[in-house]
């Protein structure tokens, strides 16, 4: 089973809060919900794999409306080719 970190107690250099990974699923959720089109792009690798699936199960992103997307290189080039190879 899948679980979200609701980061308690996760503290960076000097007591600084970082966000935690719900925190972060929510805003990426919010975005989401008012796209016409989800873009989901992590490394091209099993991890990567993962994390995409992961963020797109736990967020129940339509998949209708949600596509993966993949590059090596991050660069106006790569990001492009990714998003036309998408449709």
């Amino acid at each position: 089973r899948y679980t979200v970190d609701d980061g308690s107690g996760d503290e960076g250099k000097g007591g600084k809060r970082f966000r935690s990974a719900k925190q972060i699923l929510d805003e990426i959720g919010r975005a989401a919900a008012g796209a016409n089109r989800v873009y989901l792009a992590s490394d091209p690798d099993r991890e990567g794999e993962s994390i995409a699936w992961h963020i797109a199960d736990e967020l129940k992103l339509p998949a209708a409306k949600t596509s993966r997307i993949r590059f090596n290189e991050i660069t106006k080039k790569a990001v492009n080719d990714a998003l036309a190879a998408a449709g």
